[in-house]
């Protein structure tokens, strides 16, 4: 009878303890050290220090270009980054309007010029549609931007 218990007391014991082992916190992880930071030292690398957005220009005919890890420092807004762009090489023409009562007005990326089709150049702002011209919308790191070159009317109400 004693044994009984005794095998019991055992079984419990190991049942609690597999169990208490399975519902322990996972140890947090950290990140490595470049190779020539000492450990523990909170200095970034380069990669990490670059202030970088994604731009992606859609011509609205299933031509898509996309352009990420772009540098923004210095920049300061929309237009500037797409002008930036333009004039790096990045192989597309671009135009504009000069800054009216509303800011500038993008009229032409790549072949595309507003009017034909009944398409014009818009750009949305992480996932959401703009609301102030290319010159007055400020870039931040981590941002989102789509320009396309669409009919309203036909594409849903503005959604990307």
């Amino acid at each position: 009878m004693r044994s009984k218990y005794l095998a019991a007391g055992i079984l419990v014991l190991i049942v609690g303890f597999l169990l208490g082992w399975g519902f322990a916190p996972a140890p947090a992880a950290r990140p490595l050290a470049p190779a020539n930071t000492p450990a523990g030292s909170n200095q970034l690398s380069e990669v990490q220090k670059a202030k970088t957005v994604s731009v992606m220009l859609d011509f609205g005919d299933g031509t898509v270009r996309t352009f990420t890890d772009i540098d923004v420092s210095g920049t300061k807004t929309v237009f500037d980054l797409l002008k930036s762009l333009s004039e790096s090489g990045k192989g597309f023409v671009f135009s504009y309007q000069p800054p009216g009562q509303y800011g500038v007005m993008v009229e032409q990326i790549g072949n595309k010029k507003n009017g034909d089709e009944g398409k014009y150049w818009m750009f949305w702002m992480n996932n959401r549609l703009a609301e102030v011209a290319a010159d007055r919308q400020s870039v931040a790191v981590g941002d989102v931007i789509e320009w396309k070159f669409i009919n309203l009317k036909s594409e849903g109400g503005g959604q990307p």
